[in-house]
Order: C-alpha cells, then sequence, then structure tokens
C-alpha cells in the first residue's frame, strides 16, 4: 500500500518501522506459557506474562498500524493514549500522523525498562519524538487519575488488564473518543470481561470485532455517563 506524501514515507520513518516489524525467530506456537495463555487453559498471575511478553517484540500487524494511522487523520485528536509500547511500531504510526496533522501528543505506558529504552531510541531515529510522551511502570497506576481529555486510546498489552486500564481512562474520554483492542479473539476468555463491558450499551460504548492481527475490537465512546463502570 502506498502512502505517498505522508510521515509514514520518510526514510527515516520507513527504516525504524521495517527494522521494527521484520524483528524475526519468535513463533508464538512454540511458547509453551503464551500457547496455555492464548487458549485460556490457565489464569496466569501477571507477573509470568511479563516473563512471556520481554521474550517476543510483540509489534501490532501492518495492517492496525495503518488503521491507526488513519483513524489518527480522520479523528485529529489532541491526545491518544496507548496502553503496550514494546519497540513502538504502533506508536510511530500514531506519531506519524499525528505530525501530519500538525498537532498533538501520544501518551504510551511500557513495563518493561529495556522495551522503554529502546522505544524511546526508535523515537527519536524517527524524528517522532516530539510527538510521543512515554510513561514507563505498570501502566494500571501510570494511568491513575489521568487528566487530560482522551481522544483514541489504543490497548495493545495483556488483554487481562485491559479493562482495569479502561475503567482509569474512560472518565477522560471525550464523548465520541475511539477505543481499539488488540488480541482479543486470541486471547478470548482473559479479554471476556473487557469484552462484555464494551459490548454493553449501558456502559456508554458502541462496539464490534474487526478481522484484523488476533481480533481488534473497535469501539466508540457515546455517552459520559456510563451505568455499568466498575468500582
Amino acid at each position: 500500500m502506498l502512502n505517498g506524501g505522508t510521515c509514514l514515507d520518510e526514510a527515516k520513518v520507513r527504516g525504524v518501522l521495517d527494522r521494527i516489524g521484520g524483528r524475526s525467530g519468535w513463533d508464538p506456537g512454540e511458547e509453551p506459557a503464551l500457547d496455555r495463555l492464548s487458549r485460556g487453559l490457565d489464569t496466569p498471575e501477571f507477573g509470568d506474562v511479563l516473563d512471556v511478553y520481554r521474550t517476543g517484540s510483540f509489534a501490532s500487524p501492518p495492517e492496525i498500524g495503518l488503521l491507526l494511522y488513519s483513524a489518527v487523520r480522520s479523528i485529529r485528536p489532541e491526545v491518544v493514549v496507548e496502553l503496550g509500547t514494546s519497540y513502538g511500531f504502533s506508536t510511530l504510526h500514531i506519531a506519524a500522523a499525528l505530525r501530519d496533522n500538525g498537532h498533538g501528543t501520544v501518551i504510551t505506558a511500557e513495563i518493561d525498562p529495556r522495551k522503554v529504552r529502546d522505544a524511546t531510541w526508535n523515537f527519536t531515529a524517527a524524528g517522532l519524538a516530539s510527538h510521543v510522551e512515554v510513561l514507563p511502570g505498570d501502566a494500571v497506576r501510570t494511568f491513575k487519575g489521568f487528566g487530560e481529555q482522551i481522544d483514541l486510546v489504543y490497548l495493545d498489552g495483556w488483554v487481562g488488564s485491559y479493562l482495569d486500564a479502561l475503567t482509569l481512562l474512560q472518565p477522560a474520554l471525550r464523548p465520541g473518543a475511539q477505543v481499539y483492542a488488540n488480541s482479543t479473539r486470541r486471547f478470548e476468555v482473559p479479554a471476556r470481561p473487557y469484552l462484555d463491558h464494551v459490548r454493553n450499551s449501558a456502559n456508554g460504548f458502541f462496539s464490534m470485532q474487526v478481522p484484523l492481527g488476533h481480533g481488534l475490537e473497535a469501539s466508540t465512546y457515546v455517552s459520559r455517563e456510563p451505568s455499568g463502570v466498575p468500582a
């Protein structure tokens, strides 16, 4: 797909994206711990999840990156929030769109210090660091008391933490805000509380699954007074 005239076509941006997206040598089907998580055969401790995720890059599929770029160009947000920076593949698509829009910041949370370091270097190498704010640490703590109005959210960490993250961010969502949650089909068992929440219109969302990646849940926030946000 050609994107003539966009930030995504700049050599330094494309070079970083190709390098991140080209990480290879890790097959999730060969990782027993992740296989158990994906099939929902156990209820993992969060530390066990982190041990698995530290072994791979887990870049979003290119088509999701392009969807995020398109969404950001369309709604022209001031504030985008991302859960799960990894090495910054999806973050760079968002930041590229923000720069093409001429304004906006993506605030991205990553718990692994090594990935925080590497992603920060990638944002600088791509020339997009001015549109990115990295929050190191556990997002459930980092997002507590989030004070800025949010226009778009991308959830791409451990699906079992999605509802906790959304609960913290929901009071800051503007009406019409977009929320995308990745891997909700592959990890459907731990994703179920999140899916039940966003698919219940009483909680202020209109939601549907998009057949991208391992299942992308696309939701629109339509109300500031949801009735079912967990305490």
